[in-house]
């Protein structure tokens, strides 16, 4: 596998077609079972309809991504994510994707120490389901909340990656890195890298923006940062591809789309943008 560079997208053939026209080589799609992505993977038909549109504009799916509560306080919320957990890695490996991007769900009542129990116990059938069917799934390092110690996921700092894997020490679990929450955070996502690249199994390419007067009226809550097309906020995107460089990471890499400034009609221009900064970035390596 080389280092491919996508976006992040609903699935419809517009936004296909628009990721093969810019030149885009994958995509990560957001599969919800409300959305439209998630009722076409739960039948053969919808699947083999994904499949045809990328394929007729030469871009490939990298990932299917569920972001689901899997630990909730509510019994029903987690068995509804648990079936669709089962749904998607099942569709994946018919497709021939080999990664889920996922959220860990969590109590926000608990703190991170205290949701590990739950992890382990929700979360080794689920890594056992992905394993037999030669699945990954990748945690993104969203906080799910604006203090890390009561949001509704577990796996936003290095601390909590090193709590999970021990806990569930499945090689099927693993990382969805995104350098923007890290960054925010003042985390070192260099070391991050470093320390945890043999559980990086998808990156997400985002820009953050520190907005410098708010942080000094609120310090680092919601409102003392952005997130921005990548170039356009503050991170050192040739130091974290080195990184990588590094590591030997081969998998998937896609722009998520979070700026204000290029919203509305201006969306698809962001990830033109972000396209012709990051292109000449990333190395081709085989």
């Amino acid at each position: 596998m080389t280092m491919k560079l996508g976006i992040l997208t609903d699935f419809s053939e517009e936004r296909i077609r628009l990721a093969g026209t810019v030149g885009f080589d994958c995509v990560s799609i957001l599969a919800d079972p409300r959305n439209k992505a998630g009722k076409l993977i739960a039948t053969q038909g919808g699947r083999q309809k994904i499949l045809e549109t990328c394929q007729k504009y030469n871009v490939e799916i990298r990932a299917i991504t569920a972001y689901r509560l899997y630990i909730d306080p509510n019994p029903k919320v987690r068995r509804d994510a648990a079936a669709w957990f089962r749904t998607v890695v099942k569709a994946a490996c018919e497709m021939g994707v080999s990664v889920i991007p996922a959220l860990t769900g969590r109590d926000p009542s608990k703190s991170i120490e205290e949701s590990i129990p739950q992890f382990q116990k929700i979360w080794t059938p689920l890594a056992q389901f992905a394993e037999d069917h030669g699945v990954k799934v990748a945690f993104e390092n969203w906080p799910g909340g604006w203090d890390i110690n009561h949001g509704i996921n577990i796996a936003v700092c290095p601390k909590a990656w090193r709590l999970m894997f021990d806990a569930v020490p499945s090689k099927a679990l693993g990382l969805e890195f995104d350098p923007s929450h890290l960054y925010w955070q003042q985390i070192d996502f260099v070391r991050a890298v470093h320390e945890f690249g043999s559980r990086i199994y998808h990156v997400h390419l985002k820009d953050t923006e520190i907005l410098k007067d708010n942080l000094y009226e609120t310090g680092i809550t919601r409102g003392s940062f952005r997130f921005r097309i990548p170039g356009w906020g503050e991170i050192d995107w040739p130091a974290f591809f080195t990184a990588l460089v590094e590591i030997r990471y081969r998998g998937g890499m896609v722009i998520e789309h979070e700026d204000p400034v290029f919203s509305g009609k201006d969306f698809d221009e962001g990830f033109r943008l972000g396209y012709r900064f990051l292109k000449p970035l990333i190395p081709q390596l085989v």
